[in-house]
């Protein structure tokens, strides 16, 4: 019995477990004030990348701790497709050609949280794990999914049953008779 209880215990722990090890490793932050609830993933690549500066009327500041830790190198991946060093040639060749400002580098979560607390418009990105002070929310990233609408198949429908026409005999050909055998007409009749 006991042996029994103990693998049970162990699946359910195991279980339990597969949610968090699925979870990303970031989180996306703002200021308590700034209207912005969610974002999805391509508008907040954009964000990062400097081609999005305004969302539903927001102006946003993207802000990150270190380009080179680790849930910045997960985030360049999953979200913008790239890693730090090609995130970096892209803000160095923006940078040179004057198309942005690149984002807030702050050096560790502590600053980049106070930043974000301070700052309306900020958005960074944290490890999942961070606590977050007064003033500092979680952006859902991305949005809930909306409800799965319930899809309606419908029923087959048999096919009618094929009809074969009926063959239809041709009709009697009827050619036109030579004058030579051409009924006679009646006589004429004199008065």
């Amino acid at each position: 019995m006991y042996k029994q209880f103990k693998h049970f215990s162990m699946i359910v722990v195991l279980l339990c477990a597969i949610p968090a090890l699925a979870q990303r490793p970031y989180a996306v932050i703002t200021a308590e004030g700034t209207a912005v609830a969610t974002l999805n993933e391509e508008d907040l690549g954009r964000l990062f990348l400097g081609k999005l500066q305004v969302v539903d009327g927001n102006r946003l500041i993207p802000a990150m701790a270190d380009k080179g830790a680790a849930v910045e190198r997960a985030f360049f991946k999953e979200v913008l497709d790239m890693d730090g060093d090609r995130f970096a040639r892209h803000w160095q060749n923006r940078l040179f050609s004057s198309r942005g400002t690149a984002p807030r580098e702050l050096g560790s979560v502590a600053k980049l949280v106070e930043f974000v607390q301070r700052t309306p418009g900020a958005v960074a990105v944290v490890p999942a794990e961070t606590v977050l002070p007064e003033g500092v929310r979680f952006i859902a990233f991305p949005p809930e999914p909306p409800p799965a609408a319930v899809a309606t198949v419908p029923e087959p429908v048999a096919p009618a049953p094929a009809t074969v026409p009926e063959p239809v005999a041709p009709a009697p050909a009827t050619v036109p008779a030579p004058a030579s055998m051409a009924p006679a007409s009646a006589p004429a009749t004199a008065p």
